[in-house]
């Protein structure tokens, strides 16, 4: 077993390989509502251009600062126009977060991507601009505007970043397809690439009449006719450290004409005009290939060139930026390596990490595997995360990836996304908590939208926050949950899905685990699903999740409940189409539910609602005690729900001979549950356990063969109605008596004194809902009666009764009176 340590630098003879990101790459599977824009200082997420757009606007807009205004991508966004950031207020800022999507205008048409105005300041992060083109003009994938005559310019900052795919075409002076930094505008690039950008002209990558600042990029794969190919400089200004500037065709990778190059080191530039850069010194490697990779998805939120075996961009570099463009630590090696990417070598699997740098290693070790096979990563200590996890991200065939936590917890802060898995890799997690992790996007611990399978066991996914739905997971693929917690996760703003939600085709299997106390605005409080998608519950509670329709569940595809416990959840929607569970279309199985203390507005519905359209079945099932006077079960006319051997409480919508009809099936209705409260009754999971003498007792029907805790059906002549079959044992005991009638007492510490009267010679008392156990019973000797006889229907004696669980037991006591006789004296004849 090894364990990854990136601080000692391991050997470089084992694999060269990708890494991962540090940030989610998020597939939106439906496009989001139109946002309200946010005020400065608050996040917009976007997943159009017309959202973009607005956004946009809103940002140009703002009247006053200091503030800054964040814009998050929710989706790769494929623009038709250029889009123009123009805030000349002091303070002022504007920030885009790409959470590893892209902005693509495309290649078609006359347009750049992004047109930057004077003294307006911009960070991009993660994000990939791609897809400008412009025929005679400048800076096809950014246009940074600047002052020819006085000092004022835009600001533009890329990090974690990939510029590619921008071209310029035409026959004028046309300059920088990638960026053109024009007089007195100002560009930092940090662990960012810029590459694939051709210029018909001059300055295939970047092209600069200002300042510019490159530290941790890669600068490869573009062309241009003339100037430099990668940069080319006319009266600007160049500082440069740990960059590559290599690989580019049609020019020299780097042109300086009348401007200033300040070399800060460790850079590796293969061809050079006037740049200044010399082979060996500070750190600089000139005229060498980088030999590197092909653009490609190396790991992490945007595409990246990964140096190949033995590049001598490996381990000569130097730079105080601690990760690279993926987030993976710097270095890795007895050095950083040039450029954007830094290499990782991995030891074989399995993969024991203890801190966050060991983690993001490990999933990169995993993330380049390309043979099938099952690899694991034990966590072995808590790790408290200052970024978002690296990106779970292997295609390969037969490659699955098994996560043991060893009963340890990973904490977001509030702030960072957990486990991001776009790829459809299988993944298995055990014995792990996953708490406070956030995203303003989908599944704030986990997000699964590639397709994958997702196996949970004995997880716990706490106070976790998602923006769009799951606040601790979200799911399009196959997902197992077992013996696991969903607790106290909240969604905050669309879609909905507190706890889980499931997007199409997604399906979810909940077994023996609990999901409770989650919350959102919208629908699903406890779980959402999807129009497609579905969900199995077995064996699970359900309880105090707080929602818009559906404060447990919301189903607008397939779902199935079995022997599972449905309460205290609160319904906060006064339509009447709302409650604990909600069927909102496709179909809803209920068997040996119980459904009982939901709350909902009094207008709508506590318990169960079927809208219109939605069919399915509830049997053996408890749908009563909930919030009156709202309903316990809502039908609706095209309702088409089976009702068969059910407790239920108020039910609206239903009619004689309708399709939802409880006067039909055996229903018991009208009568209290009698159940006792949500508590530990044995199980993995809580459950209301029926009172003595609940209707709910012997009075169901179902196939199932045990109960929500595993115990036994039935016991006793029928079901019980609802998830718990009681198990309680009863006492019955019975007097018969010769030669009269009598009353006769008995004393017992478990049950107490009482008596006996016989009538017609019998009589008798049974104590039910007895715990198992022994039971002492003894009967008082009675003036003019011997106890003849004392035996029990299970062998015990009567002294010490065994009463096992779910038992029946009856002790009889029979007594005989004893005939008192006078006797006359005989007197002596006189």
């Amino acid at each position: 077993m090894t364990t990854l340590s990136p601080q000692t630098r391991p050997a470089r003879a084992v694999w060269l390989v990708l890494a991962a990101l540090m940030v989610a790459v998020v597939l939106v599977l439906a496009g989001p509502a139109q946002p309200v824009a946010a005020s400065c200082g608050g996040t917009t997420i976007v997943g159009t251009e017309a959202q973009l757009n607005a956004a946009i606007a809103a940002f140009n807009a703002v009247a006053a600062g200091p503030c800054t205004f964040t814009i998050q991508l929710g989706a790769d966004i494929l623009v038709t126009s250029g889009k123009e950031l123009a805030n000349q207020v002091s303070g002022v800022n504007l920030v885009i977060e790409g959470a590893g999507h892209a902005v693509d205008a495309q290649g078609t048409g006359n347009r750049r991507v992004f047109f930057v105005r004077i003294n307006t300041y911009v960070t991009m992060n993660q994000i990939t601009v791609r897809g400008g083109n412009l025929n005679n003009a400048d800076g096809a994938g950014f246009f940074l505007d600047g002052d020819v005559t006085g000092t004022a310019g835009a600001h533009l900052t890329l990090t974690n970043s990939t510029v590619t795919g921008n071209t310029l075409t035409g026959t004028a002076n046309v300059s920088g397809a990638g960026i053109s930094v024009q007089p007195n505008a100002t560009l930092t690039v940090r662990n960012s690439t810029i590459s694939g950008n051709i210029s018909a002209q001059f300055n295939g990558g970047i092209s600069s009449r200002g300042q510019v600042t490159l530290d941790g990029v890669t600068i490869t794969g573009n062309s241009a006719a003339s100037g430099g190919s990668g940069y080319g400089g006319f009266v600007g200004e160049l500082t440069i450290r740990n960059t590559i500037l290599a690989g580019n065709t049609g020019a020299p990778d780097c042109n300086n004409a009348f401007g200033t190059v300040t070399d800060q080191g460790h850079n590796l530039v293969q061809s050079q005009n006037n740049c200044g850069l010399v082979n060996g010194a500070n750190g600089n490697i000139v005229g060498v290939s980088p030999n590197l990779g092909p653009l490609a998805n190396n790991g992490g939120a945007t595409q990246t060139h990964l140096p190949n075996a033995g590049s001598p961009v490996i381990n000569a570099g130097d730079t105080t930026l601690t990760v690279d463009q993926r987030g993976v630590a710097r270095p890795q090696g007895v050095a950083d390596d040039i450029g954007a990417v830094e290499v990782v070598a991995c030891p074989a699997s399995p993969w024991n990490v203890a801190t966050e740098a060991e983690l993001n290693q490990a999933i990169g070790c995993f993330n380049a595997v390309t043979t099938a096979g099952s690899y694991t990563i034990n966590v072995t200590q808590n790790i408290s995360l200052t970024r978002s996890i690296a990106i779970i991200n292997n295609s390969t065939t037969g490659v699955d990836l098994v996560i043991v936590g060893g009963n340890h917890t990973i904490d977001g802060d509030e702030t960072h996304r957990g486990f991001e898995i776009p790829s459809p890799t299988d993944v298995t997690i055990s014995d792990l908590t996953m708490t406070r992790c956030a995203t303003l996007l989908k599944g704030g611990a986990i997000h699964s939208p590639g397709g994958g399978s997702l196996t949970l066991t004995n997880v716990n996914l706490t106070h976790n926050i998602a923006g769009w739905g799951g606040g601790g997971l979200a799911s399009l693929g196959p997902v197992t949950i077992t013996n696991s917690a969903i607790t106290h996760n909240r969604n905050t703003a669309t879609n909905g899905g507190g706890g889980i939600r499931m997007d199409a085709p997604g399906s979810l299997t909940l077994i023996d685990s609990e999901v409770s106390a989650n919350t959102t605005a919208v629908s699903g409080g406890g779980i959402y699903v999807h129009s497609g998608a579905g969900l199995t519950v077995r064996n699970s509670t359900l309880s105090g999740n707080r929602g818009v329709v559906g404060s447990a569940i919301y189903s607008a595809g397939t779902l199935s409940v079995t022997n599972s416990t449905v309460s205290a959840n609160e319904e906060m929607s006064p339509n009447q189409l709302a409650g604990a569970i909600v069927i909102a279309s496709g179909s809803g199985a209920l068997d040996s539910v119980t459904v009982y203390n939901n709350t909902g507005d009094p207008l709508g519905t506590s318990g169960v609602a079927y809208a219109a359209g939605a069919s399915g079945s509830v049997r053996n099932s408890i749908l009563a005690g909930n919030n009156s006077p709202s309903a316990d079960l809502r039908c609706t006319a095209s309702t088409v729900v089976a009702l068969t051997r059910n407790l239920l409480g108020t039910v609206s919508g239903w009619s004689a001979g309708s399709s939802c009809d409880i006067s039909q099936g055996g229903n018991i209705t009208g009568q209290a549950p009698n159940l006792g409260p949500l508590a530990n009754n044995g199980g993995p999971t809580q459950t209301h356990l029926p009172n003595a003498g609940s209707p709910a007792l012997n009075a169901g029907d179902t196939t199932l063969t045990i109960d929500q805790r595993g115990e036994p059906r039935p016991v006793g002549p029928a079901d019980d109605i609802g998830a718990v079959e009681s198990q309680a044992g009863s006492l019955t005991i019975v007097k018969k008596t010769v030669g009269g009638d009598g009353t006769f007492s008995y004393s017992s510490t478990q049950l107490g004194d009482f008596r006996l009267t016989t009538q017609k010679k019998t009589a008798q008392r049974t104590f039910a809902g007895l715990a198992p156990g022994t039971y002492n019973v003894s009967e008082a000797p009675t003036q003019g009666w011997d106890l003849t006889n004392a035996i029990c229907s299970n062998g015990s004696n009567p002294a010490t009764v065994s009463v096992a669980a779910g038992e029946s037991v009856t002790c009889t006591f029979e007594n005989t009176h004893v005939q008192t006789m006078i006797f006359f004296p005989l007197m002596a004849k006189q």
